[in-house]
């Protein structure tokens, strides 16, 4: 496969050991584990009663404890209504293959992370958009929705908290967001698996919560809600008309039976991350949030940019004016080579007006400073 010019750029720079990866998501790379007493003592339960009997929508003691959560936070799910999956992109996986035919369309939203195109390419089915405007600080607007409609649109994919704007939709952008749905009778697909990062004491919107005569599945996961990715746990939770989310839950675990990829050890494990890891994702969340502030008091100063100052997940977007630059790529090869620090340019998540830079505050708080530094020194002095 060929690299572009800033893969390249930064391979060469990743050899001096002073690069500074300005966008690195890795939960464990940073710092972040789950305790361990917490996962042996869970993992150690297991292997007494240990027996293999799987069930198609998880084991009922996972979905228990997933349905438990939701209760928490005011959805009133049901374990019935929960499929365990072994990650998000397995989720979405089941719901583009079973849900659309090929031919058929789904709209993402843009800014977005390019893994959803590839899933519905994937799936023989066409990825259409709508706009996030950075003008309204990426806020929803549903009339763009609306305009990507047509007869063979069958789901809207909704991600807030947002990666990579760092936004997370109002309840009045979702409420229109689920009246296009309503009149078109699209499947909304809400991505939640950043809900546990919301700031300023700021509600999350949850679609699921709004309206019951429009079919929504909600997706979610440990790899974030308790950083951990190497665990392999994620689910659906199917909620809306009942004899309609009765048959997609059916379809959804007729597809999940066939492949099982979700370790009955991670199932048996889930509830004590539940019980007992309340603690963890606290700290974690306040350090994240310690960073985002440090993120935004480096670059607030800063006249040649603007940041869109994220109040949840784990990523930031700010855009460059009054530089040399006018191409984001060149901007972000500029700084792997001269400043050895590295960013995506806004073109990877479908930015393609002015010259955008996407980060990550999750990075360790030292390397986070170090990075924000070099950032601001290059755009400052325009070299």
């Amino acid at each position: 496969m060929e690299t572009n010019r800033l893969e390249q750029a930064r391979m060469r720079a990743s050899g001096n050991g002073r690069l500074i990866d300005l966008i690195d998501t890795n939960f464990h790379a940073n710092g972040f584990y789950f305790p361990q007493d917490i996962l042996t003592e869970a993992a150690a339960a297991y292997f007494p009663s240990r027996h293999y009997d799987p069930d198609p929508r998880g084991a009922p003691s996972a979905r228990n404890a997933i349905a438990a959560y939701y209760q928490r936070v005011g959805i009133p799910a049901a374990p019935d209504e929960i499929l365990i999956t072994a990650s998000s992109s397995e989720s979405y996986n089941l719901i583009f293959n079973n849900l659309c035919e090929p031919g058929d369309n789904i709209i993402l939203p843009t800014p977005g992370y390019p893994l959803f195109e590839y899933l519905a390419s994937f799936n023989h089915v066409e990825p259409r958009f709508y706009r996030l405007d950075p003008r309204e600080n990426f806020r929803l607007d549903a009339s763009t929705v609306e305009a990507a409609v047509d007869a063979r649109t069958r789901l809207c994919v909704l991600i807030s908290p947002n990666n990579p704007t760092g936004m997370s939709a109002g309840r009045t952008e979702i409420e229109a967001l689920l009246e296009v749905c309503r009149k078109h009778r699209l499947t909304l697909v809400c991505d939640e698996v950043f809900s546990a990062f919301i700031y300023e004491n700021r509600p999350l919107a949850r679609p699921a919560t709004l309206a019951d005569d429009v079919l929504v599945l909600t997706l979610n996961g440990i790899s974030k809600m308790y950083a951990c990715p190497d665990l392999k746990l994620s689910w659906i939770l199917v909620r809306g008309p009942a004899s309609q989310a009765e048959t997609v839950g059916g379809e959804l675990e007729i597809a999940n039976d066939m492949y099982l990829n979700c370790s009955s050890l991670t199932q048996a494990m889930l509830p004590s991350l539940f019980e007992r890891g309340d603690t963890f994702q606290r700290d974690m969340v306040q350090a994240i949030d310690r960073n985002r502030q440090l993120l935004i008091s480096a670059l607030d100063p800063v006249e040649e940019l603007t940041l869109h100052r994220p109040t949840s997940g784990i990523h930031a977007i700010f855009q460059l004016h009054g530089t040399r630059w006018d191409d984001d790529e060149d901007f972000a090869v500029d700084l792997v080579e001269k400043h050895a620090c590295y960013l995506h340019p806004g073109y990877l998540y479908g930015i393609d007006v002015g010259v955008y830079g996407v980060v990550s505050f999750l990075k360790e708080r030292s390397a986070l400073s170090e990075g924000l530094e070099r950032l601001v020194a290059m755009v400052r002095s325009g070299r």
